[in-house]
């Protein structure tokens, strides 16, 4: 964290982590990808989509795959 810190970054895209949110934490809000095959923890099956602007702002879009089967 203290690294991210010091370079500035304010948005972290992170993937296989088998949710789906967004969150701040550590001065970085986190843009956290569901799974495409398994959710320990729950859920639904999907993908995120990200749409940065010009100005660098993030917006995700969860995308739910209903009829996928674990």
């Amino acid at each position: 964290m203290n690294a991210l810190n010091a370079l500035g970054v304010k948005t972290v895209l992170a993937g296989h982590w088998h949710s789906a949110k967004v969150f701040d934490w550590g001065n970085i809000t986190w843009h956290d990808g569901p799974s495409t095959s398994w959710l320990p923890w729950g859920g639904t099956l999907g993908f995120a989509v990200h749409t940065i602007s010009a100005a660098g702002t993030v917006d995700t879009e969860f995308v739910d795959l209903p009829n996928a089967v674990p």
